[in-house]
């Protein structure tokens, strides 16, 4: 007897079972998005958003161990880009920047690169092999802060801000970009 209600509870529970994850799949299957979907959590504070608001004032050393101010690349289309050389998807994305600083350099194009390592030592052969054609400043917690600052919280490589000459934030992405949305992104605001 205790056999047949055992089985019989099994079999019920299964039953269970398959009738939620078939009413899962149906409210899956019927539900249609036509644009973003935004998941609020009540535990996690939205960031104000920084597209449109003018962008924070920092200062980093670069590779040379000279403190360079954001704001000595005023009045040009600056990108940012937070890499760092244990990060694949920010060494693929680097020879394009490469050549986006080169096709756009005299329209006043300035990209910017911010390591995420402890000294400029460990990045110095990477640029060195790659002819990075732009400064890239370096630094950790210091770089966090301002990673944090321009609304980067969990601190994601790479993590490209694209600012526009009137010093505005333009454009945040988190992860790699291709060069073809950054070609165009840049020529439209150049």
């Amino acid at each position: 007897m205790r056999r047949l209600l055992s089985f019989g509870s099994a079999i019920i529970f299964l039953l269970v079972i398959v009738a939620a994850v078939g009413y899962q799949s149906k409210a899956v299957e019927n539900t249609s998005v036509s644009g973003p979907v935004v998941v609020e959590n009540p535990y996690i504070k939205p960031v104000k958003p920084l597209v449109g608001a003018v962008r924070p004032d920092f200062s980093l050393p670069d590779v040379n161990g000279e403190l360079r101010h954001v704001g000595e690349w005023d009045g040009k289309v600056v990108v940012l880009n937070f890499w760092a050389t244990w990060c694949p998807p920010c060494l693929s994305e680097i020879p394009e920047f490469i050549q986006l600083q080169e096709k756009y350099n005299d329209r006043g194009l300035q990209f910017v690169g911010i390591a995420l390592h402890q000294s400029a030592d460990e990045i110095k052969p990477y640029i060195s092999d790659v002819g990075m054609n732009y400064p890239s400043l370096v630094g950790m917690e210091a770089v966090k802060d301002v990673a944090k600052s321009l609304g980067n919280r969990f601190i994601v490589l790479p993590y490209t801000v694209i600012i526009d000459r009137e010093r505005h934030v333009y454009f945040i992405r988190s992860g790699p970009i291709k060069y073809e949305e950054a070609d165009a992104l840049i020529n439209s605001i150049l």
